[in-house]
């Protein structure tokens, strides 16, 4: 009430003066980025804002807040011009297929028709064929991955994610196999994103449950990355299938307890607040 009543005494021109000023002031302090592009925008600059809003949204991704990511990059999206617009949209595809969005097939497309550089658009293809995979578009899945090989940079891992992704909804489970065993031993011997590594638990998961062998990979996979901070970054509630092995399966409750209290610990280590349970590990119960 007091700030709104401090408020309604100023003129507009007034306010977008101070919101200027606060921005300069943090801006010398590099401080919040999230905060400066606020600012920035309340002031009426959207255009100067556009380089803060990219920093803050890639922030809020690392985090896992993609919502909160996509309303950032939203509110300086119509001002963003030549490489922060092609940066802006690579992300925002980015954002949407985290969360699982239909859009984000569109979202590719419109990233890609601003790639210029050859390495990012084999990036984008790639990206583009696993959202089209997972949106039901096989077709369009396939034509972005026509012509598209592995040459030893980074992209292959990327690459071989999308043609595993792609062949196991085809139906071909032995191709799937191959090539997430391929990407695995390219992610042994290289650093890759997390979220590659993820993708990449997902797709050996998805073959392990067609081939009756997943509580056995799922058991693996949470033991080995239980502490690693993109593991609790990528987990949603409604990673159903995980609770009822956990919760269901033969895993004995003292490890599951375990294994909560350890993403527990890495999602407080990590800022990844969404990911902590609202009640504590030791209120797991047995089922009835």
């Amino acid at each position: 009430m007091l700030r709104d009543a401090l408020l309604n005494r100023l003129l507009p021109s007034q306010i977008r003066t101070l919101h200027r000023q606060a921005a300069a002031a943090l801006e010398a302090l590099d401080r919040s980025p999230a905060r400066i592009g606020h600012h920035l925008v309340q002031a009426g600059d959207q255009a100067a804002a556009v380089r803060w809003m990219l920093r803050a949204a890639e922030t809020s991704a690392a985090l896992g807040a993609y919502r909160e990511a996509l309303s950032t990059l939203e509110a300086v999206r119509a001002r963003a011009e030549g490489t922060d617009l092609a940066r802006l949209l690579s992300l925002r595809a980015d954002l949407l297929m985290a969360g699982a969005d239909a859009g984000a097939v569109d979202a590719y497309r419109d990233a890609l028709g601003l790639a210029t550089d050859p390495a990012d658009r084999s990036r984008l293809r790639a990206r583009l064929a696993r959202a089209a995979t997972f949106a039901g578009d096989l077709e369009t899945a396939a034509i972005a991955l026509d012509g598209l090989v592995t040459d030893g940079s980074p992209q292959d891992t990327e690459l071989l994610l999308a043609r595993g992704n792609l062949a196991f909804f085809q139906g071909d489970l032995e191709a799937a196999d191959t090539v997430a065993s391929e990407a695995r031993r390219r992610v042994a011997l290289g650093r890759p994103d997390e979220w590659q590594m993820f993708e990449l638990i997902s797709l050996q998961g998805l073959v392990a449950h067609s081939r009756g062998e997943w509580f056995q990979r799922l058991r693996l996979e949470l033991r080995s990355g239980a502490r690693r901070p993109a593991l609790a970054a990528g987990i949603f509630d409604s990673h159903l299938c995980v609770a009822e092995f956990l919760l269901y399966g033969p895993t004995p409750y003292p490890e599951v307890l375990e294994l909560a209290a350890s993403l527990r610990d890495t999602a407080e280590r990590s800022g990844v607040l969404r990911a902590l349970p609202s009640q504590p590990p030791c209120a797991v119960r047995p089922p009835c």
